[in-house]
């Protein structure tokens, strides 16, 4: 009876010892992939039958994420960021969401990436696509990369790719490239069959003629404190507002001028619902939220639009023309999050 304790003693101690080494096998094994960043390959999106990869993700992301940083021009704190600290524990006043700047900005790329592969696997499947200009776009685009690179002190553009957008090499890049050059191509040939009448524009503008007028007014990021931001909105004149904004946050209002409706957003905006108003009247005030953080307006005044109709009714019906093309090509080539998304991003 023993002898049979003691055998089925030694086999669960074989068979622990062996799922310990294995465990422990697996656990280097994953270290070192993680530590290659092999995990990046790694597919994290998918549009139709096309994959993208954990790097490939990143690229949109963090292209993104530079280019707000660009357009800030030094000024991150008014949006509340801060490129030092982890951007998915800061909330991100661009969303009307309440996400964070991490959420925000993935959700940026995986709309490029829809749009764009959306685009690339039709034009691929209809045969519309000139290899040969595609090819000198995409090389002449890796030459200013490599430049860029080299510019900056990297030795070579994997480097630089990987140290600066997360993770993405040359051979991604060039996939990416190459789709959004296709992309690009397939999109002005379709937007060359657009060609509306007299009598359709001058019924666009009439149906759309509020959205037409144009908007002027400044902005004022606050941050957290809604009493300061109400305190700002009771300012007695534009001067006291700007001086206000400026000694309670350290910059200078933003002044957005001449602002049409489809750059403010849309007739669900609050935003946009107060600047519309037909009795709104110059040196009235908003005090906006976005998420945690305030934000007022002070509003210098608008113009009606009718000057240039005939160009606010192109712009507008292209858009309408675009915008069902695209919802067309998202039904065809559905995009949906693969397992590794989670990992996009810092």
């Amino acid at each position: 009876m023993k002898k049979k304790t003691d055998k089925r003693t030694n086999g669960l101690m074989i068979a622990l010892t062996i799922a310990a080494a294995a465990l422990v096998l697996l656990l280097v094994i994953g270290g070192s992939l993680f530590r290659q960043n092999i995990w990046k390959r790694a597919a994290a999106y998918q549009v139709g039958e096309e994959t993208y990869s954990v790097a490939e993700v990143e690229w949109y992301y963090y292209t993104a994420y530079y280019s707000i940083i660009g357009n800030a021009s030094g000024y991150t704190e008014i949006l509340g960021l801060d490129t030092d600290l982890n951007l998915s524990e800061q909330q991100c006043p661009l969303s009307e969401k309440g996400e964070s700047w991490r959420d925000y900005l993935l959700g940026r790329a995986l709309q490029k990436i829809s749009d764009v592969s959306a685009k690339y696997q039709e034009a691929q499947s209809k045969g519309n696509v000139d290899e040969a200009v595609i090819q000198n776009n995409t090389e002449s685009a890796l030459e200013y990369w490599r430049m860029r690179a080299s510019e900056a002190g990297y030795a070579s553009l994997d480097q630089y790719l990987r140290e600066v957008y997360g993770g993405i090499q040359e051979a991604g890049l060039r996939k990416v490239l190459e789709q959004e050059y296709t992309a690009q191509a397939y999109e002005e040939e379709y937007i060359a069959g657009f060609a509306p009448t007299e009598e359709e524009l001058h019924s666009y503008f009439e149906t759309h003629r509020k959205e037409f007028r144009t908007y002027s007014y400044l902005y004022g990021y606050i941050g957290t404190d809604k009493a300061l931001a109400e305190e700002v909105c009771n300012a007695s004149d534009e001067q006291e507002f700007r001086n206000m904004v400026h000694d309670l946050t350290g910059t200078e209002c933003y002044e957005l001028l001449d602002m049409t409706a489809s750059e403010l957003g849309n007739d669900e905006s609050k935003d946009w619902e107060w600047l519309s108003d037909p009795d709104r009247q110059e040196g009235d005030t908003w005090c906006g939220q976005s998420g945690e953080n305030y934000y007022v307006l002070w509003f210098l005044g608008s113009e009606d639009g009718e000057e240039d109709w005939d160009t606010y009714a192109q712009k507008g019906l292209q858009e309408e023309y675009l915008k069902d093309w695209n919802d067309a090509l998202a039904e065809k080539y559905v995009s949906h999050e693969r397992f590794w998304i989670r990992f996009v991003g810092k």
